[in-house]
């Protein structure tokens, strides 16, 4: 079937010009040839008419295509590694589209409603992206640690990170949430703050007397 949809812009009365997906609708039209009356539609997104022709419009002609690739693309079962990605990717796209377009909203709130998912979520997923040592990054690539734990790793200081790779390294089973909070430092009990002396609070004018140094 059609995994992706076209890109086409209205022509008025009804009709519609292909911009993108024009092997997509031969291969729909081949289908319906041999019965297949499923393929008869073909889904596709309705790029605004009046913009105009030229490089900022092929720029963002090919953005909208990025952004579609990755909104229709849940067909397949994604790793935690995927998600983080594909919030990353689909926040550039969105800033580079912001640079042409005036897109309301929060980016955040925008890429969890492209996603399916939380704003709450795509701030994990950020939190990874941005404060994930290199390390842990392929860990979660390679499926021996969980969002959750990647999550909380990033709060931590790239150094404390590094100290916690080490000691992970020959470990033998998942690195869990307890491994992480052990790794987590501990606030140093501070000192009470001593009160100081009192002050006085002088309003100095032409008529009164002015403050004297001490005050």
């Amino acid at each position: 079937g059609v995994k992706q949809p076209g890109l086409v812009v209205p022509l008025g009365g009804g009709k519609y010009k292909v911009i993108s997906g024009h092997r997509r609708r031969l291969a729909s039209l081949q289908l319906v040839k041999q019965g297949k009356d499923a393929y008869r539609k073909m889904p596709c997104m309705v790029e605004d008419g009046e913009r105009e022709p030229g490089p900022e419009a092929d720029e963002l002609r090919a953005i909208d295509e990025a952004i579609l690739l990755i909104t229709t693309n849940g067909q397949r079962e994604k790793t935690d590694w995927d998600k983080v990605q594909e919030a990353t990717r689909l926040r550039a796209l969105l800033e580079r589209k912001r640079r042409f377009e005036k897109i309301p909203g929060e980016t955040r709130k925008l890429i969890a409603e492209q996603l399916g998912t939380t704003p709450a979520q795509v701030g994990r997923y950020d939190s990874i992206e941005k404060h994930l040592i290199p390390a842990f990054k392929t860990w979660l690539e390679e499926g021996k640690i969980g969002i959750s734990v990647a999550y909380e790793l990033s709060t931590l200081s790239a150094d404390v990170q590094e100290k916690a790779a080490a000691e992970c390294w020959g470990k033998h089973g998942p690195v869990t949430l307890e491994d992480v909070r052990k790794w987590k430092p501990v606030e140093r009990e501070r000192p009470p703050v001593q009160p100081g002396p009192p002050v006085t609070m002088v309003t100095a004018d032409e008529t009164g007397p002015a403050p004297t140094s001490e005050q």
